[in-house]
């Protein structure tokens, strides 16, 4: 028998239990994949280069091109590649995903979303700003919107219609869109240029509704139209005191128009014609009303009138008032239109003569006299068409269809012969300017001849051109340019003067023009000698709260100009 005891045997019970299996061990990274975002980003670097060289002079493509191709694009294959084709891990690439969203979110809580610029670029106004005492520059101040600023002045505005006219025979009227000859032409004014060393004073400035409409200004009354209301609900047709700048009345009709890049509001511009007041609205609402009240004589959709449908951009075309009919260019849209032109009796609001078989416009009727005829053009999606003044027959019309079917820039008439018209909405491939010659042949039938048409000049895009001594000054595709009427040959055109899609006036011998994207007004001798800027000021937005789109046309009476974006207004004193 053996002295060394016996090993102790695990009883069942005391069994260890079976060992669990490893955790699964992630295969190791391969690395991240880092060549196809260095590509992505070159692609869009050299796209946007690209457009820099290629549509130095042509902001309608330059900036879609490098928005497009140097931005989205880009932005959206290197989040494909990020998610999908990078090889980083999951939970890196949410990590690293969340930086730009949060940054997006910022930006988005401390700004407001404004609208589209004339290039197609986003803009936005601050919601806050920093405290402006230098003892607490950290507290932050909430910046009121374009419509709470507007509610505040309507709330004390003036309503009762009490307004002194200014009834001074010295003082041309400004009874509409661009003014009496809708040329852009200020006549009997003499303002002061020293802007530089002396800036025009501001009389007054408040906020107005969405819009973007122009002025009518006759005997110290200021007449626009607005998208009013808590919601934006109702269009409104207003009148303002010209000297103060103090609300007279104001005209509602429940209707609203939008679209994405123009935003809400009215187009078109009202007219004053022998003590009524014509105003469209962008839906098609057409009124007749007193000038001194807001009073309604008569009310009419022109396009239920015509059985047609509206267009992207509203109704933009001013009516033309001439003897006793209103002239509104409704257009053939859509399936069921009747008519594209209809004059309506300025006193009933009956319809008189229609014609036309056109998709409307968006360049505003103008009345002129061609080979000794009085006859309405009319620039609609087709082309440009005249129409005899008394009847409406349809005399000749020349094809000039554009991209989107947009035509916005005003014809210019001179020696009763000839014809020039542009368009901006094709850039480089077609369009650009014309000079067409109308006349009657000896068979009585009216003829059409081109004189010129240059694709790639002067290309027009919702701003019109003035003439002084023989040529053309304008915004060619927003850069300032000075063209030969007779011959097209372009003069000059200085990327100086690259002032975006602004709206511009002829005033003696200088061209004065808004800068579309920063609220300001500059002042360019029209000359063709060259471009020389002879002055520029704040107008609009002084206070540096946002930047303001200034595509409402100015106007200057009584050495007083009338500045406009789409919520704000403002009066600056040019008097010598």
């Amino acid at each position: 028998m053996s002295d060394t005891p016996p090993e102790p045997q695990p009883s069942e019970e005391a069994a260890p239990a079976a060992a669990e299996p490893p955790p699964p061990v992630e295969p190791p990274s391969k690395g991240i994949r880092w060549w196809p975002p260095f590509a992505i980003v070159a692609v869009g670097a050299a796209i946007s280069a690209f457009a820099h060289v290629r549509y130095a002079e042509e902001m309608t493509w330059r900036h879609p091109f490098i928005m497009i191709g140097g931005f989205v694009a880009p932005a959206f294959f290197l989040t494909l590649w990020w998610f999908f084709f990078s090889r980083a891990r999951w939970k890196t690439k949410f990590q690293i995903a969340a930086v730009p969203v949060v940054l997006l979110v910022g930006f988005l809580t401390w700004n407001r979303f404004t609208g589209l610029s004339g290039a197609i670029r986003p803009q936005f106004e601050p919601r806050f700003r920093l405290g402006l005492s230098g003892s607490f520059p950290w507290i932050v101040t909430y910046i009121p919107s374009a419509s709470e600023k507007l509610e505040a002045f309507v709330a004390s505005s003036r309503s009762d219609g009490t307004a002194v006219p200014t009834e001074d025979e010295s003082v041309p009227d400004w009874p509409g869109f661009r003014g009496p000859l809708r040329d852009g032409i200020v006549r009997g004014v003499e303002i002061r240029t020293d802007w530089n060393a002396n800036p025009p004073k501001r009389v007054w400035g408040h906020a107005v509704g969405d819009a973007w409409s122009s002025f009518a200004v006759v005997d110290g009354l200021l007449y626009t139209q607005e998208q009013r209301g808590d919601a934006g609900e109702f269009e409104a047709v207003v009148c303002y005191d010209a000297n103060t700048g103090e609300q007279i009345w104001e005209h509602r009709n429940e209707a609203r128009f939008y679209d994405a890049q123009g935003g809400p509001g009215p187009r078109a511009t009202p007219t004053l014609y022998e003590g009524r007041l014509y105003a469209l609205g962008g839906t098609g609402i057409l009124d007749c009303l007193d000038p001194l009240t807001g009073d309604e004589h008569w009310t009419t959709n022109v396009l239920e009138d015509a059985g047609s449908e509206n267009i992207a951009w509203g109704m933009s075309a001013s009516p033309l008032v001439y003897d006793d009919v209103v002239v509104v260019n409704p257009g053939r849209n859509g399936d069921n239109g009747k008519y594209g032109v209809a004059a309506y009796d300025r006193m009933t609001g009956d319809v008189k003569w229609t014609a036309g078989t056109s998709k409307a416009g968006y360049s505003a009727p103008r009345l002129e006299t061609i080979d000794g005829v009085r006859q309405v053009l009319v620039f609609d999606a087709d082309g440009l068409a005249g129409y005899e003044a008394d009847y409406g027959e349809q005399l000749w019309q020349f094809p000039w269809k554009t991209f989107s079917d947009v035509n916005v820039a005003q014809p210019i008439v001179k020696d009763e012969k000839h014809v020039f018209l542009a368009s901006g909405y094709s850039g480089s491939f077609k369009n650009g300017c014309a000079l067409l010659s109308v006349m009657r042949g000896d068979d009585g039938n009216w003829n059409v001849e081109k004189q010129y048409e240059l694709p790639t000049r002067f290309k027009l895009k919702f701003q019109s051109a003035v003439y002084k001594d023989g040529y053309l000054y304008g915004l060619d595709d927003g850069i300032m340019a000075c063209h030969d009427y007779a011959t097209g040959e372009r003069i000059w055109k200085d990327r100086d003067g690259t002032y975006g899609f602004g709206q511009l006036l002829l005033v003696g011998d200088h061209v004065l023009t808004t800068v579309e994207k920063t609220g300001e007004v500059a002042l360019v001798r029209a000359s063709p000698d060259g471009f020389e800027e002879v002055g520029r000021f704040q107008a609009l937005n002084v206070e540096g709260e946002h930047t303001g789109i200034t595509w409402n046309h100015p106007v200057v009476w009584n050495g007083l100009l009338f500045v406009r974006g789409a919520t704000e207004v403002a009066c600056y004193d040019l008097r010598q």
